[in-house]
């Protein structure tokens, strides 16, 4: 799923605000270039000594760049830490839109860590702030938003409406210079949950009305890519699936949007697994997607990972590994609430253990 509010344009958005000290405009600057990681070095190194200035204001614009930065490379505990901070001074300072701003950042940390009941409630804050301030592109934007959360904990029905919601909006906002790109972004959502639900028609229909992209940044192209790529799997074409994938992780990897393209190398790993048969090439993708979950600290994607792992290990007949793996995917699904992933989990161990010749243990998983 697309995730909206790219972190570069929130940052300018918030930058804008007022003058920048030149630390924060080459932050800036490195953050339009897709260098968020040499931008929030550049944040951390100047924020002690914003501290000690006595200006709330600037402090809070750098505490909100520095979580926007630590977003994009997927340092999200961090994020989570900045943007409390910068909250906290724009409540002080009465800035309900830079409030709504960092409510918003809040919930992408707290989605991407899988802690969805945060989440949902940050992004209503955000949503009620956009309102009363008549925010048509930050409402749009958080009913996106709250639908992806949604998606993400399998309440795909309140997830329709809460896109559907934003398609009103966006319908009433012809003519605004931000309409084009959140009308893409709006139809790819909703053909995505669409697709979840199997009706294939209406998905192809709604992505038949997105253009070629120019609308969109890169990491928003990548991620419909990567909806068309899952869709054209399910129609029966994982060759055509497998380029749309890959184009997805490059472009993903160049903008570094770390989340997105963990879920790229899971698709990538799927396709190459299950429909095209080749086990150690799938194995090698999700390596890729765990490696960088773990870098991430994105919990959600590090049991998928193991999950998948431990599914082609047990295909490959390593079942030690594949013991192993499930454990930890069986363990994390757990913890984080993640109710499809943990009977994927324990149906795949009871297929080990029936294979390994204990039908009382296999039964246990099975029921």
């Amino acid at each position: 799923m697309e995730i909206t509010g790219t972190q570069s344009t929130l940052l300018l958005l918030l930058l804008l605000a007022s003058p920048a000290a030149a630390q924060l405009d080459k932050a800036l600057d490195l953050q339009r270039q897709g260098r968020a990681q040499e931008a929030l070095v550049l944040l951390e190194r100047d924020l002690p000594s914003l501290r000690d200035a006595g200006d709330p204001a600037r402090l809070a614009q750098a505490l909100s760049a520095a979580g926007a930065a630590s977003l994009a490379i997927g340092k999200y505990p961090a994020a989570l830490q900045y943007n409390k901070e910068a909250l906290a001074l724009h409540q002080k300072l009465g800035d309900t839109a830079a409030q709504a701003r960092d409510w918003n950042f809040l919930g992408l940390a707290d989605m991407y860590l899988a802690n969805y009941g945060p989440s949902i409630d940050e992004y209503r804050h955000a949503l009620t702030l956009d309102r009363a301030n008549r925010d048509r592109d930050g409402e749009i934007e958080r009913l996106n938003n709250l639908g992806n959360v949604y998606y993400f904990q399998g309440r795909y029905l309140d997830a329709l409406h809460s896109f559907e919601s934003a398609m009103e909006k966006v319908n009433a906002a012809i003519g605004e210079k931000w309409y084009p790109r959140r009308r893409q972004i709006t139809i790819a959502n909703l053909a995505t949950v669409y697709q979840r639900l199997g009706a294939e028609e209406k998905a192809l229909a709604l992505y038949s009305q997105l253009s070629n992209g120019s609308a969109v940044r890169p990491s928003e192209k990548a991620q419909m890519l990567l909806n068309q790529g899952a869709l054209y799997r399910r129609l029966g074409d994982p060759v055509k699936a497998l380029d749309m994938y890959r184009s997805a992780q490059d472009l993903f990897a160049k903008d570094q949007h770390r989340d997105a393209e963990i879920g790229a190398w899971r698709n990538i790993g799927i396709v190459r697994g299950l429909d095209l048969q080749d086990l150690p090439g799938a194995l090698q993708a999700f390596t890729a997607a765990l490696k960088l979950a773990r870098e991430a600290g994105n919990s959600r994607a590090e049991v998928q990972a193991e999950l998948y792992s431990g599914e082609i290990l047990r295909r490959l007949h390593r079942s030690e590994a594949a013991e192993e793996s499930l454990a930890q995917a069986t363990t994390g699904a757990q913890r984080a609430g993640l109710v499809e992933e943990h009977w994927k989990a324990l149906y795949s161990t009871g297929l080990l253990a029936d294979a390994q010749g204990d039908p009382a243990r296999a039964e246990r998983c099975f029921t």
